[in-house]
């Protein structure tokens, strides 16, 4: 109670604590990183928890619209993602990524990219950028 899903997002209103849960096969030992949009944020926050066996919470409640990242390592028995809202949370998140982190992962940062052009015979154009990329 206190989730839906409608235009692609999960909306909550502040009706009572909340989950929101979906099943998913956690490698004991590793480490999952997870990206959210939150929007039309008037109150409150989330908290994300690898629940099942012993249950792995981030560090605490997030609040306030835009890009969220969190990581965790799976424990044993994990076996489903919550989202967990506290009784006065009223927004909705959107575009949520769950992956497995990977030595070839770069960090989860904003990198800001620039372009220049080259010729075929080396003559540089000009600059542009620059190009702004969230990583998870």
């Amino acid at each position: 109670a206190g989730w839906s899903i409608s235009d692609g997002k999960a909306r909550r209103d502040t009706t009572g604590n909340a989950y929101i849960t979906q099943p998913v096969a956690f490698e004991v030992g590793q480490t999952y990183r997870m990206g959210w949009r939150v929007s039309e944020e008037t109150a409150g926050g989330v908290r994300i928890l690898f629940r099942g066996g012993s249950v792995m919470a981030d560090t605490g409640f997030t609040s306030g619209s835009g890009l969220i990242r969190r990581s965790l390592v799976a424990k044993t028995g994990n076996d489903e993602l919550g989202i967990f809202s506290g009784f006065n949370f009223d927004g909705a998140l959107d575009e949520f990524i769950l992956f497995q982190e990977t030595a070839a992962c770069i960090p989860a940062a904003d990198f800001d990219y620039y372009f220049e052009p080259l010729s075929d015979e080396g003559v540089a154009g000009p600059v542009s950028g620059p190009f702004t990329v969230s990583i998870i």
